[in-house]
């Protein structure tokens, strides 16, 4: 494998591994493509550009020394609709535009099997990715398009989200589970875009990778957990259409997002060319995938009560508490615990509520109205307690606002409306659960 190949999203999950495998060829040389500041100890034959795919006049010189594109960099996550049509779409088209007046040869692109969805509504992210493919097809160029199925492995975004999910005391399953899924290891798809660069057979294909196991979205979530457990099926069309209505005012906070949702209602399995059939056999099954991960319910465990601590207080001052809150907490919770009371949903409530400080603020949301002596209430009033006559937490929590009548009013108002919305979304995730608690 010699030439030089153009890379962007280098610094990503997935860019980060093909850029080491593609450095580990002395005569490859490697130019990446990056927003920020260039990694340090990188090997001699890898190349750093600094730019944005929208501003072509910062790369187009280093794509004159190129044969070859190989374009991982995406928007992902929890953007606005805009931004993901503004890289994945318009950025590609950019890049595409560039790469043709450079004189490239050949345009790799790594899109999602989520293109494939019949459903994509308020998927914005599968949406703009589709608009790519389309562009590339268009294009002069001698173009590959990559379609991966879920990517796991260490820090993968899709598995963190869904190992959240399987932890829960009850298995949330949007839909009827049956959707199916073929998620693919992230070492092994790296190995596999490393090889196309140096495959000359697959110009104007689109490749669909997956590895070999398949299985349905429930099952999935099980094998995640590895452990029995309830699984609790919630209805999928009414929570994306609330979904898809909140996110327009509260995106950066839901815990989920309706795009999301699609990974339970559209099958994300791959119709395997030939050339992904042929390395299907050394790729990794999920068992192998979640070990490598480190993502099962053993190895994610921790002390309930120390993270119950830290995930209120930032919830409450957005920051963690000392040690000496800690300690205190536990003293405290010990005789707080005998006098709870708990039934089974209060179990499930303070479970959820202690995953993060999203889900704190939905639990407590939904207690402050639904569930007025619920168990957590009582601890985030015990942390909040702890916190304000503790140095130096004290001092977030006594802290006088800026702006005056003024801002006081503006909070006021902001507050409410986040509070109703936080209320609406915490109804549709929990009663379910309340409900089905209260018929056994």
């Amino acid at each position: 494998m010699n030439g030089l190949i153009f890379l962007t999203g280098a610094t990503g999950f997935l860019g980060s591994r093909v850029l080491t495998r593609l450095s580990r060829n002395p005569q490859q040389t490697v130019i990446c493509l990056i927003r920020g500041t260039p990694p340090s100890g990188h090997p001699p034959n890898v190349h750093f550009v600094r730019g944005d795919l929208l501003e072509p006049a910062l790369y187009t010189q280093a794509l004159t020394e190129c044969d070859t594109v190989l374009h991982l960099a995406a928007a992902t996550g929890k953007n606005a609709p805009a931004e993901y049509m503004r890289v994945n779409r318009d950025g590609t088209k950019a890049l595409l535009d560039a790469a043709r007046r450079a004189g490239v040869e050949r345009f790799l692109f790594v899109s999602t099997i989520a293109v494939k969805f019949p459903d994509k509504s308020h998927y914005y992210y599968a949406q703009s990715k589709q608009l790519a493919e389309e562009a590339i097809m268009q294009s002069e160029l001698q173009w590959t398009i990559v379609r991966p199925t879920m990517i796991f492995g260490s820090g993968s975004p899709v598995l963190e989200g869904l190992a959240r999910l399987a932890t829960l005391p009850l298995v949330p399953v949007f839909g009827d589970g049956r959707a199916l899924v073929q998620p693919i290891f992230v070492d092994d798809l790296a190995d596999c875009l490393t090889e196309m660069c140096d495959t000359r057979d697959l110009a104007g294909q689109t490749i669909e990778i997956g590895a070999p196991e398949v299985l349905s979205i429930e099952n999935l979530l099980l094998r995640i957990r590895r452990g029995k457990t309830t699984v609790l099926h919630l209805p999928a069309r009414p929570i994306s259409v609330s979904l898809g209505f909140l996110e327009t005012f509260l995106r950066p906070v839901l815990p989920i997002t309706a795009g999301q949702l699609c990974s339970f209602t559209n099958d994300g399995t791959i119709t395997a060319s030939p050339w992904v059939r042929d390395r299907q056999t050394r790729m990794k099954g999920i068992d192998e995938m979640l070990g490598l991960s480190q993502t099962g319910l053993a190895t994610r465990q921790v002390d309930q009560i120390e993270r119950e601590c830290r995930t209120y207080s930032r919830c409450l001052i957005g920051q963690d508490p000392s040690g000496y809150v800690i300690e205190k907490y536990r003293i405290f919770h010990q005789q707080l615990e005998t006098d709870l009371a708990l039934d089974r949903f209060d179990r499930y409530l303070i479970a959820a509520s202690a995953r993060s400080p999203l889900w704190a603020r939905l639990a407590d949301s939904y207690a402050s109205l639904l569930r007025k002596n619920s168990g957590v209430r009582k601890k985030l009033v015990l942390t909040l307690a702890l916190l304000e006559c503790t140095p130096p937490s004290f001092a977030a929590l006594d802290r006088v606002p800026r702006g005056g009548p003024l801002g006081a009013l503006f909070r006021l108002g902001f507050g409410a409306m986040q509070y109703a919305f936080t209320l609406l979304l915490a109804a549709i995730i929990f009663t379910p659960a309340r409900l089905w608690m209260s018929e056994r």
